[in-house]
């Protein structure tokens, strides 16, 4: 009896040594299929394939849907933001103005795309075409594949809801706002309006290249390379008091995309000096 017992352990053993055999055969099959989803399952990719399948997506997205005669399909992912930027919100309307400033028509040649890391796992691309032999950019927000929506532009040029640092913030009741002046495909220029509402005396001095910095690509700092009027770089607040200062930073429109704070340096409230990161 003990020993027939003994040959069904056995048994059950080996059944259960086939059994994690086969688990494995299983899971080394299948896992580069598994390792392309996400824990959700759907519309993620592993690092190593996302630019090359999306870099194909948009690729044929566009030279399909850029044409005149597919509009319908293109109008449905323009941002809301940019058509408050034209200021022109019915479809027909912005279908003639795009076609006038030739950003659609059936001459189409898409020439580059690029990629780059925003905040919280979104994705920005930069796509780069001609249309009737006139350059063009689309900027592509998206924050799972194939979800997006697309701003245009004439020139390498950022509008402000792709810069995704904070613009405001008020620190010991002084109020730091942040007004995006221009951006290029080299640089970047802020006005930075301070307003006092403390009953503290505080001075600025801002004639230092490092003292105001901006934060980009998670930890790399980058100082200022010119003030709008130098003789307005040192001042003073007294309580409820406001002044601000224009300041333009040497970034490409890369990396500015990647901005996560604005720090100032060397700020003196009652004779003590601290930093101020926005």
């Amino acid at each position: 009896m003990q020993k027939i017992n003994e040959n069904k352990l056995i048994k059950i053993f080996i059944i259960l040594i086939i059994i994690l055999i086969f688990i494995l055969i299983i899971y080394f099959i299948w896992s580069p299929t598994f390792s392309k989803l996400s824990s959700d399952g759907i519309n993620k990719y592993e690092d190593k394939n996302y630019e090359e399948e999306i870099k194909k997506y948009y690729t044929n997205y566009f030279k399909e849907n850029l044409k005149i005669t597919n509009f319908d399909n293109l109008f449905s992912n323009i941002d809301e933001d940019y058509l408050n930027d034209i200021n022109i919100f019915e479809k027909n309307d912005v279908k003639e103005y795009l076609k006038e400033n030739n950003y659609i028509s059936m001459n189409i040649n898409i020439q580059n795309i690029e990629i780059y890391d925003r905040d919280f796992g979104e994705k920005v691309l930069i796509v780069t075409y001609t249309t009737n032999g006139n350059e063009r950019y689309i900027y592509i927000y998206e924050t799972i594949p194939y979800k997006f929506k697309i701003s245009f532009f004439r020139d390498m040029e950022l509008n402000e809801s792709m810069l995704s640092f904070d613009k405001s913030k008020i620190v010991d009741d002084v109020e730091y706002d942040i007004d995006v002046l221009q951006t290029s495909s080299t640089n970047i220029t802020l006005k930075i309006n301070i307003i006092n509402n403390s009953n503290n005396i505080l001075k600025y001095d801002f004639s230092y290249l490092d003292s105001i910095q901006l934060v980009y690509d998670s930890e790399k700092t980058i100082n200022i390379a010119a003030i709008a009027n130098s003789n307005s770089s040192n001042f003073e607040l007294t309580p409820k008091s406001s002044n601000s200062i224009e300041v333009t930073f040497n970034l490409p429109w890369s990396n500015q995309i990647t901005i996560s704070n604005i720090r100032i340096n060397n700020i003196e409230m009652n004779g003590q000096k601290y930093n101020v990161e926005i």
